[in-house]
């Protein structure tokens, strides 16, 4: 019998030790799982962090691209704007001294006399460019009636009126200024 004790004894300390080993291996592979999905949940962020850092710097990217072209095709555009600017006032101007040297000129300096001395009376002050003074010769009674002088501020052609600090202004100089300030605002600004 006592064999059969130490027998039953063996017994359930193998059955024990078995009942353990499963547990113990139950536990390992519960901590190995664990370990598993922690490390994969590891590996799933730094990935998701590694994308969300390649689409930042793909996005940054396309976006200076896109600044660079804007800015690029900006300044074609205001090159253009410019080069047509330039040429229509270019074409303005060799029409207005074509136009000063036709015999229309001298009747465009009679009419504005004649406007200014219904404004303004007799004994104006007028002022013509330097090349312009030889017109009075042609316009009767203008140095009777009014003091004429050259203006070297009037480069393009026209006349000028002034009695008791009231002007009149009819040179080419100042209807191409505000042609180009009204060209500015409503052609070039429309182009675009």
């Amino acid at each position: 019998m006592a064999e059969k004790s130490a027998s039953r004894f063996l017994h359930s300390i193998d059955k024990y030790a078995k009942k353990k080993k499963l547990k113990l291996a139950e536990e390992i592979k519960q901590i190995e799982s664990e370990r598993l999905k922690k490390e994969e949940t590891k590996i799933f962020e730094s990935t998701r962090l590694r994308m969300m850092s390649e689409l930042a710097n793909a996005k940054n990217e396309i976006a200076m691209q896109v600044y660079k072209v804007r800015t690029s095709s900006k300044q074609k555009i205001y090159n253009l704007k410019t080069d047509i600017w330039k040429k229509v006032f270019d074409d303005c101007k060799i029409r207005i001294e074509n136009f000063t040297k036709t015999p229309e000129y001298c009747e465009y300096i009679e009419g504005a006399v004649c406007k200014a001395e219904e404004v303004l009376g007799d004994n104006l002050n007028i002022f013509l460019r330097k090349k312009d003074l030889n017109l009075t010769d042609l316009i009767p009674n203008i140095t009777s009636k009014h003091n004429v002088a050259a203006d070297d501020k009037i480069k393009d052609g026209g006349i000028l009126f002034c009695k008791n600090d009231c002007w009149l202004d009819f040179t080419f100089d100042t209807r191409i200024l505000e042609q180009k300030k009204w060209f500015l605002e409503n052609c070039i600004s429309k182009l675009v």
